[in-house]
Order: structure tokens, then sequence, then C-alpha cells
């Protein structure tokens, strides 16, 4: 999660951080759902990694480090803030592709210039911003004889990823043994309001587990400490264990500092009103 609060800094300084409940990938929020809507001894076992930090709750994606990982590979990430069930959500998930490109206004002042972090990360200001309402998932669909012209169905997986950063584009590519025959572009939020209307029971279930997680994390009244919530194959139920502080993960001390420093500034203005009426 640090590189996003490292842009969030740069992109849009403004940012309140203290005023999301839960900050998270978006892979977290659909793999959450899946366990709210149980799916039997189909429920597949996942582990994320959560920490507090300030008035928010930080839901990371655990990796498995005994994969190797491709090196000199590139991925864009972007990040979308709403209210869900009265919970506040940042939402951190990539993104395949805009369909547009960045008006110039948009386009960085800054080409090329580096800065380094004290974590040892390197931020350099290049590109531009592209809105919201140009960014496009991609999403690779065989044709067979069953579907001969539209291919296979996109199923709900798709759409609940896709809701859940708010991705309004579909750019869907319909291929026969791996050749590509034709590519579709597809304005998809009409499709996204009805199948939040048809999910109101599992969006409903989600916010259940999510607000009860939370609850449960900042009960332990120790601020910084890190947890992993695991759950298991095939099971109904949650697991909460508070991770060692030798741990690796966790957002560095400057960035903690920076987010302590809002806090407290909100706390002091809260302090002066009082004192002023």
């Amino acid at each position: 999660m640090e590189p996003l609060f490292l842009a969030i800094s740069i992109t849009a300084p403004e940012t309140d951080l203290n005023s999301f409940d839960i900050i998270t990938d978006r892979r977290n929020l659909r793999l959450l759902l899946d366990f709210a809507s149980f799916r039997g001894q189909n429920q597949q076992e996942f582990r994320l990694d959560a920490e507090i930090v300030g008035n928010s709750v930080i839901l990371s994606r655990w990796i498995d480090n005994t994969p190797e990982c491709s090196r000199g590979s590139l991925a864009h990430k972007r990040a979308v803030g709403y209210t869900l069930g009265g919970l506040r959500l940042m939402v951190r998930f990539e993104v395949d592709a805009c369909l547009q490109e960045a008006p110039a206004e948009l386009a960085s002042e800054t080409l090329g210039e580096v800065t380094n972090t004290p974590n040892g990360h390197r931020i350099i200001l290049k590109g531009a911003l592209t809105k919201a309402e140009g960014v496009v998932e991609m999403k690779a669909t065989a044709v067979s004889a069953k579907h001969p012209t539209h291919g296979n169905p996109i199923g709900g997986k798709a759409f609940s990823q896709m809701w859940f950063s708010r991705t309004p584009i579909l750019c869907q590519g319909f291929h026969r043994n791996g050749v590509f025959e034709r590519v579709a572009v597809i304005d998809v939020q009409d499709k996204l309001e009805n199948w939040e209307q048809r999910s109101q029971e599992k969006i409903g279930k989600l916010v259940q587990v999510l607000r009860r997680l939370t609850e449960i994390i900042k009960e332990t009244g120790v601020k910084d400490k890190r947890f992993a919530v695991v759950c298991g194959k095939g099971s109904d139920y949650l697991k909460l264990y508070r991770l060692d502080e030798a741990y690796p993960f966790g957002l560095p001390q400057d960035l903690r500092e920076k987010w302590r420093s809002k806090e407290e500034e909100s706390q002091l203005e809260g302090a002066i009103e009082r004192l002023s009426i």
C-alpha cells in the first residue's frame, strides 16, 4: 500500500486519509464478498493482512513469497473512494487500459522528476492523469460452438470486479483457439447497476462482515498493530491473528507520522472550535 499513499500525497495532497474507515485492494473485497455469500465446500482459502493507522483499517493483499515474480513488469494502479453501507472506503485496483488521452491540463508539469523515499522507493513524475470515465477493464472471451457469435457470456465475477472499482468500460476480445476475431468496447454502467440490484443481499452481508471485522480489530485498543485475517478452505468463519513485530509488513514510520499529523491537526481544529463557542 505504500506506493498508493506516496502517489496520493502528490496527485491529491488534499485527501484526508483519516476520513476512510477501510482502505483496501479490490481483490480483498471480492474475496470477502465470496465469503459473505458462503459457497460451502467451494469456499476458497485466503489470507489478508490488516493494520490500524490513524482512524483507518488497511487491508492489504497477502502474497506468498515463494513464487517468482516477473522482473521489470509494470502495472498501473488507481484508487477510488465511495461509501458502502455507511462505511467510507478507498479501493485500490489495477487498470488494464484507458479509452482516451488525458487533457493537456492534467499532464504533469514536472516530467521526469525523481524523488527518493526514506524506504528506498523512487517516485518518478511523468505522464498524465486519466479521467475515471476513460478507465477500461479488458477480458478475453472464447468463441465456442454453443456461443459462436458473442462467445461465453461475462459472469458475475467480472461484474463484481468492475463494480467494486467503478470501472465503466469493458473491452472484450473474442477469440477462437487463441486467435482473436473481434474486439468490442462496451459501456457497462447499466449492467453494473443491474448487477447491484440483483446482488443486494450479498452486498449487505459483505458490509456486515467489513463492519464487524473493523470493529474487532479496533477493539484491541492498540494502534499500529498488524493482523492476519485467514479463511480456511470451505470455512464459514474468519480467523484473526495478531502478527509478530518482526513480521515484514506495514507502512513505514515516515508515512505513519504524516497520517498522525493529519489526525492531530484535525483534533486541534476541533478543540479550537469548541473553545470558541
